[in-house]
């Protein structure tokens, strides 16, 4: 007749604890007879997250939420990010932060959601990114600026806006001069859709095709 293993336990306790030892040995051996039959589990520390994950899909689709066309879609997105994202001052002022944030799109763009502030590749970035996730096509343009002049002051690229697909042709739009030029409860619609003649009188895209002339 085999003796249950509860019962086995508790006898071998009182057969250790004679020797005036069962503080500790006691207590190591039980634990050595309880692991035959549950093993213990070693907690491990989490490893820590560099950056997090975010997920740009489940935002694309609340911001869309209710729309049918790909142009509203298209503009819901332009608008959201333009009266949530506010324009980060900080950012452009500090070089430091700039090397830490500017490793990759996706850090900007995770930075950007995050900060709630963004420079004009966050915003671009992220409009490309969004309207990805509804089946939009969206292009990041990078170029120059310089404001009611018809020429360029300088070839390296300074600034970066979107241009958009849809109806069978490309649109441009420039987030940060809506939010710039307007403010975070009312950006300047202007900047949506531009036509390309008026875009052309203060935006030069480094590849002259984005000029859509």
């Amino acid at each position: 007749m085999r003796i249950p293993s509860l019962f086995r336990i508790i006898i071998l306790c009182l057969s250790l604890c004679i020797g005036g030892t069962f503080g500790f040995t006691c207590s190591a051996q039980v634990g050595a007879v309880i692991s035959k039959h549950k093993p213990i589990r070693t907690k491990y520390p989490k490893k820590k997250v560099s950056n997090p994950t975010y997920d740009t899909k489940s935002l694309a689709l609340k911001i869309t939420c209710g729309k049918t066309s790909e142009a509203a879609k298209a503009e819901a997105i332009f608008l959201w990010l333009a009266t949530h994202i506010s324009y980060d001052n900080e950012l452009r002022l500090n070089k430091s932060l700039q090397q830490k944030i500017y490793t990759s799109e996706e850090n900007v763009m995770y930075h950007a959601l995050q900060r709630k502030k963004a420079l004009c590749g966050g915003y671009a970035f992220l409009y490309k990114q969004l309207c990805a996730e509804v089946g939009i096509k969206a292009s990041v343009i990078h170029g120059t600026t310089q404001k009611y002049k018809a020429t360029p002051s300088k070839n390296t690229p300074d600034h970066t806006w979107n241009g958009v697909y849809l109806n069978g042709k490309w649109h441009l739009l420039d987030i940060t001069w809506a939010v710039s030029h307007g403010s975070l409860k009312n950006p300047q619609r202007f900047w949506y859709l531009t036509s390309p003649s008026d875009f052309m009188k203060t935006h030069f895209p480094k590849d002259m095709r984005w000029s859509l002339l």
